[in-house]
């Protein structure tokens, strides 16, 4: 049986894996939110990104590329595997392939990188070689949940 992690070893596991990450409890949402704000690179040659990834107990964790903040479109599209509140589009929800026993640092970390280096290859390309899952619509969105809105 897995045991749901809870925020603060959520927090301790993306500290020991990346050191650097600035992690918060936002105050007005009395400890039950945590964010974190680190740099990701997929490699020496491709661009370095500031990324905010929010966390609430039981929903699925929100990414945000905060700078360089990603294009909206190109070439003649809008960009893939972006969300209508701009949120990364890193996996399907309806398929389990993520639960509140995985460490984000494992999972949702991985797949933030996996989604820059489709991004970096699409900008040149035109051609996204990731998955091919629909990006959430606002429409098909859950409600919103206060404090996983991209801090600003």
């Amino acid at each position: 049986m897995h045991t749901t992690l809870s925020l603060v070893q959520q927090q301790r596991i993306i500290a020991n894996r990346y050191p650097k990450a600035k992690i918060w409890f936002p105050k007005k949402h009395r400890g039950e939110v945590l964010w974190a704000d680190l740099k990701l690179q997929v490699s020496p040659i491709y661009e370095a990104y500031r990324v905010l990834i929010g966390y609430k107990l039981g929903v699925q964790p929100k990414v945000f590329v905060d700078s360089p903040e990603p294009v909206k479109q190109a070439h003649g599209i809008r960009t893939p595997h972006l969300n209508y509140d701009d949120s990364l589009c890193l996996y399907d929800p309806g398929k389990g392939q993520w639960a509140d026993t995985d460490a984000i640092a494992h999972t949702t970390m991985p797949w933030t990188l996996r989604w820059l280096f489709h991004y970096e290859n699409w900008l040149v390309t035109g051609v996204w070689l990731g998955d091919t899952i629909a990006p959430v619509t606002k429409d098909d969105a859950p409600p919103s949940l206060p404090g996983l809105e991209k801090p600003q």
